[in-house]
């Protein structure tokens, strides 16, 4: 049974669920692990172990008093005194954290359905601190959200009908808006117009853009000045906002990079080789066809340099002539492609060299991930690279690329050093989300 087939598997056994659903929440894809045991339960009998694990993720998603009762639930179904008694401690440790999270400041994060790829790791370091909820907006809702953007966008309705269609359909939102003190919204996009548009005077809003909703029409709807900050994750983004005369005090923008759990991410003295590393979903924003550019010269040097794409391809038109490119270009042997991989860490154990091919990044994480295992980054340089990464990192053209690939310099250490220097660690993140949310928290007191 593949991982990455998880999802979609109906029959998976009890052994099977129990191990990938584990795997998930190890690399902290929580909603994933949540899918699987859905997915099992639907056509089995109850299972104490999977229901224990689903109860933990309620928890995990700042919702006590369900997964309490799920605990209670597991306990009177039980007939294994040994477990029962393990039940016990866990309802008494959720009954505390019931009555702890009711002086605590509520957190609601706001995303879209398979969008929270960045997220459970912070909210992880920062649930202790806050009452969290993550409310997960369905993917079949999120398109009719960006149905209504785009025609409030194409002046098809007005800022009036807009908002009155979302206070009678988005019951997500509404409801994080009702209920937190604080709304953290993933991504510039649909779901922050529509946050900056709905959100009480009283409540405070801020949003974390990643990259490409700069470049799209979303920033020119959102109506900044009801958003109390806007976190980024490279300061290249200020730039693109005053090339494009978005309306945003640059006080709001609170710069916060991707950070790597160091723990998880563990350091090996890696060396030169012939296993080159691509990550990304592929499209042609993310520029595969450089990458055989490069690797098809590397292999007149070399005919043991591998090209392996760990992806999914999103674009059937960008799939067909990749597919095409590597057959005429003869690197049908030299090209293997994983599909997407979920265990990243795992899989980069044995490759030499990160290439990232992008044409635009913001803060790139397959990159800080491979660095902080000590292996050697070529990234293309694209726009806002040079804030972002030293310029040895960096490569201009293909004959650079090979220069850096080809050449004995080759430093572990030092890629690991970078990213701690850097401040780009899971823990460096968290302490500035704890700050923002802190100051946050002390305007509400102070307006109140």
């Amino acid at each position: 049974m593949e991982f990455k087939d998880a999802l979609k598997n109906q029959t998976l056994s009890r052994e099977d669920t129990i191990n990938i659903t584990k795997k998930y929440i190890e690399i902290n894809r929580y909603l994933f692990a949540q899918k699987t045991i859905y997915n099992y339960l639907k056509t089995n009998k109850f299972e104490e172990e999977l229901v224990e694990i689903l109860a933990d993720i309620y928890n995990f998603n700042g919702e006590y008093k369900k997964a309490k009762k799920l605990y209670s639930t597991i306990y009177k179904k039980s007939k294994n005194d040994d477990f029962k008694h393990h039940i016990i401690q866990k309802i008494k440790k959720t009954e505390e954290r019931i009555e702890l999270s009711k002086n605590q400041i509520k957190l609601a994060v706001v995303v879209n359905e398979d969008e929270d790829d960045f997220l459970d790791p912070i909210i992880k370091g920062i649930n202790y601190d806050y009452w969290v909820k993550k409310y997960i907006i369905p993917r079949n809702y999120a398109r009719f959200l960006n149905f209504l953007s785009r025609a409030l966008k194409n002046k098809i309705i007005n800022k009036k009908l807009y908002k009155f269609i979302l206070k009678i359909t988005h019951k997500k939102l509404n409801k994080a808006l009702k209920w937190a003190d604080i709304i953290w919204v993933e991504w510039a996009t649909d779901n922050a117009i529509a946050a900056s548009l709905l959100k009480p005077n009283s409540k405070k809003l801020f949003i974390r853009l990643h990259r490409y909703e700069a470049f799209d029409f979303y920033p020119l709807l959102i109506e900044w000045q009801r958003v109390d900050n806007l976190v980024i994750v490279n300061n290249y983004i200020t730039n693109i906002f005053n090339e494009r005369n978005v309306n945003i005090d640059k006080r709001k923008f609170i710069l916060i990079p991707n950070g790597v759990d160091l723990n998880r991410y563990g350091y090996c003295q890696h060396l030169q080789g012939f296993n080159i590393a691509w990550i990304s979903h592929i499209t042609p924003m993310k520029n595969l066809h450089l990458a055989l550019e490069i690797l098809r010269i590397l292999l007149e040097i070399d005919d043991r340099y591998i090209l392996h794409v760990a992806g999914n391809f999103t674009d059937l038109v960008y799939k067909k002539y990749i597919k095409q490119s590597i057959k005429n270009m003869n690197l049908v042997k030299n090209v293997i492609f994983y599909d997407w991989v979920n265990d990243i860490n795992e899989w980069l154990e044995d490759k030499n060299y990160l290439l990232s091919t992008s044409v635009c990044e913001g803060h790139p994480f397959n990159v800080i991930e491979a660095m902080a295992k000590g292996i050697k980054p070529v990234i293309n340089n694209f726009c806002g690279a040079e804030l972002v990464f030293d310029k040895n990192f960096l490569f201009n053209n293909i004959d650079e690329a090979i220069k850096m690939i080809t050449r004995d310099q080759y430093d572990s250490q030092l890629y690991r050093n970078y990213i701690i220097e850097k401040q780009w660690t899971e823990k460096d993140q968290v302490d500035k989300f704890k700050r923002l949310i802190e100051e946050l928290n002390k305007n509400i007191n102070i307006s109140l």
